[in-house]
């Protein structure tokens, strides 16, 4: 009787449609904030005797890399069909 009313799509974290939604949008705001960042990278522009600006480049790159590589991380777990 009990095992008739197990969902076969929950897991030990919980439902998989749920962590798999969760997944959806991780990838999504991460590659939002890496298009974010590019365009951050792309308008920082700096003058003086403490030019930081070179740096701040460097940064929004090396953000929007890691944003790209989660997001892919999670779009290859989060948009896979469940079997």
């Amino acid at each position: 009787m009990l095992g008739s009313r197990i969902n076969k799509n929950t897991g030990i974290l919980g439902d998989v449609n749920m962590k798999k939604n969760v997944l959806k949008v991780v990838s999504i705001v991460m590659f939002l904030i890496a298009i974010i960042a590019i365009i951050c990278a792309i308008v920082a522009t700096g003058e003086g005797f403490l030019d930081l600006s070179n740096l701040a480049r460097l940064f929004f790159l090396l953000t929007a890399v890691v944003a790209v590589i989660v997001g892919l991380i999670t779009l290859k777990y989060g948009w896979k069909s469940a079997r």
